[in-house]
């Protein structure tokens, strides 16, 4: 037994006498080639890392202020965007108002009804559709008590 542990001993020593030894002489070898290079290379490395950060800060602040752009672009569609205060006004919420009568107000965009197709769609209260358009019903009277209206039937 302890003569088979001294011929393993032995065979580990000439393994790495055979072996390991050169492998880490190749290895200081070729470390020492690649340092002689690495300051060059590690310098344009540096340099490419320094120009790509000074693009990408370009890019960030370009796109910052687009982004800016917008908020403010979204800010102003809100604030001008049209929604119906009543059935016949039009208004923004900075305070813009349109009168739509004898028309109606859509609800759906905002806006004032131009072509109305229905009573529906008319200011409502005192006005109607008649024939294609908004009529008001009730006119107000003259100093006689007469109700004015013009030739084609709508309150003057």
């Amino acid at each position: 037994m302890i003569k088979q542990s001294k011929i393993l001993f032995i065979l580990c020593l000439l393994m790495q006498a055979v072996f390991i030894q050169p492998a880490l002489a190749v290895e200081k070898a070729v470390l020492k080639q690649t340092t002689t290079i690495a300051p060059s290379v590690q310098k344009q490395s540096a340099m490419q890392s320094y120009d790509e950060a000074t693009m990408l800060r370009s890019d960030n602040k370009r796109l910052k202020g687009l982004v800016n752009n917008l908020n403010q672009r979204i800010t102003e569609f809100q604030n001008n965007k049209r929604f119906c205060s009543n059935g016949f006004t039009s208004s923004t919420k900075a305070g813009a108002n349109q009168d739509c009568t004898p028309n109606g107000c859509d609800y759906v965009t905002g806006l004032c009804i131009v072509h109305p197709n229905s009573t529906n769609e008319c200011a409502g209260g005192a006005y109607a559709w008649d024939a294609g358009r908004c009529i008001r019903t009730q006119c107000p009277s003259d100093a006689g008590g007469k109700f004015v209206r013009n030739d084609r039937g709508e309150c003057i």
